[in-house]
This record gives C-alpha cells, sequence and structure tokens, in this order.
C-alpha cells in the first residue's frame, strides 16, 4: 500500500491502466500513477465532472466564456493525445458527465438529461438520477423509470409507479429492468412490443439499496443489511 497526499482526501478517483485522474474538492482535475500517486500533475481547473472509457478521458470544464466545454482525450503510455474541446453551450453550474458503452456522452444538470453530439440535446426533464451502471444509461424521473436507446436515439419507458424509485438497474443485454417500489424488488421486462411483463422478485426487497448483476442470470442486491443473491431466469 502506497499512502496518497492528504489533500487528496475525499477526491474522485478512475483510472485508464496505471495511469490514474483526480479530481479534487477544489476542482482540480490531476494525473499520477498507481506506482507514485504522491505525484500528481494539474491537468485542469474549474472540472464540474469526468469520466473513463476503455483507454479515454472526458471532462467537463468551465471555459473564458463561463459555460462548459466537453473536452476529450486519448490516454497512451500516461500521455493524452488527440484532445479536442468542445463548446456544450451549457451554463456553469454542477453537472455529472456519464459515458455509455457506445461511448456516447450525457450530461446531467440539474433535472435537465442532456445527449451531447454536435451540440447538447436535452433528453428528459424532472430527472432525479442517471447511470451507466450496464453501458446504457438509465434514468428516473419522479415514479418512472427510463433506459435511453444510443441507437435509435429514443427513451424507452421501463415502469411506472406510484412511489419514488430509489434503487434501480437497467440492462439491455438481460432485456430486464430491476428496481424497488412499493412492492419490493421488481423486474419489467424492457421488450414491450406483444405487452410488458412484471415480476415481484423479493417483497421484501423493498429497502434494497444496491443491485449488480453477478452474471448472466444472477443479480446480488442488498436489502435491510442483507447481501442476497437471486437467479433471474
Amino acid at each position: 500500500h502506497t499512502a496518497a497526499a492528504a489533500t487528496l482526501t475525499n477526491a474522485e478517483f478512475q483510472g485508464v491502466g496505471s495511469t490514474l485522474f483526480i479530481r479534487t474538492q477544489k476542482q482540480e482535475l490531476l494525473q499520477t500513477t498507481l506506482a507514485n500517486p504522491t505525484q500528481t500533475t494539474v491537468i485542469a481547473t474549474q472540472v464540474q465532472s469526468f469520466a473513463t472509457h476503455d483507454t479515454e478521458l472526458y471532462y467537463l470544464h468551465t471555459n473564458e466564456a463561463g459555460t462548459l466545454s466537453l473536452h476529450h482525450s486519448t490516454v497512451e503510455n500516461g500521455t493524452l493525445v488527440q484532445t479536442q474541446a468542445l463548446p456544450t453551450d451549457l451554463p456553469n453550474s454542477p453537472a455529472t458527465l456519464l459515458i455509455d458503452e457506445q461511448k456516447a456522452v450525457y450530461i446531467l444538470q440539474g433535472q435537465n438529461l442532456y445527449r451531447f453530439g454536435e451540440h447538447a440535446s436535452e433528453i428528459a426533464r424532472s430527472v432525479t438520477n442517471a447511470s451507466v451502471q450496464t453501458g446504457a444509461l438509465a434514468y428516473t424521473t419522479p415514479g418512472e423509470l427510463w433506459w435511453y436507446d444510443s441507437h435509435s436515439l429514443r427513451s424507452n419507458l421501463v415502469s411506472r409507479t406510484s412511489t419514488p424509485i430509489q434503487t434501480y438497474l437497467v440492462s439491455p443485454t438481460s432485456q430486464f429492468g430491476l428496481y424497488t417500489d412499493a412492492d419490493g424488488l421488481a423486474a419489467a421486462e424492457l421488450n414491450t412490443d406483444a405487452g410488458q411483463n412484471r415480476y415481484i422478485l423479493d417483497p421484501a426487497g423493498t429497502a434494497s439499496t444496491a443491485i449488480v448483476f453477478r452474471s448472466a442470470e444472477h443479480i446480488l442486491y442488498i436489502t435491510s443489511g442483507t447481501l442476497k443473491q437471486l437467479q433471474l431466469f
């Protein structure tokens, strides 16, 4: 174990190979290595959010005009190459950057969710949470769970419920959306062409705080302090 610098307490970390990127509480984006994490280089300041995908680094930075720009670089042997900065025309306020498995770029700012191509295009409003945990973009609005198909550029409703959705996981690969509501831990089929089937996986799973895929068929989830495993099919 090698101790990191004290100034990196409560910082955000992501890595590309042996290269480590760190966003500090002062909104500095630092670069270091796993071999020597105490020696850091400042890449940028006023960084709202950053993300890595395979060998690529993305971050949102406040530009001279006072709006946000998206920076994208490829990481080669610890060096940032092919760097480009693209204006988003979004205001300088807290934002979260998300990258899906197709390397599509999304920005959650306030309750507005955007897909970024040549400019920021709004996908949804009143968004309460967003995630690319399974590679695809999933997000919640009050009482609703959605996933976004980056091929068809369309949002798809997974489920609508009368209670807020706190914990969720959407997997186009398995064709299921998993979430908790007043009935417990539930699953809904993503394919709605012939109608949608909904299953209650665990009536006691209302208070589940985490859901992850252990394999293509099994999930792990934590409910009421207990780690459980469940086979979907």
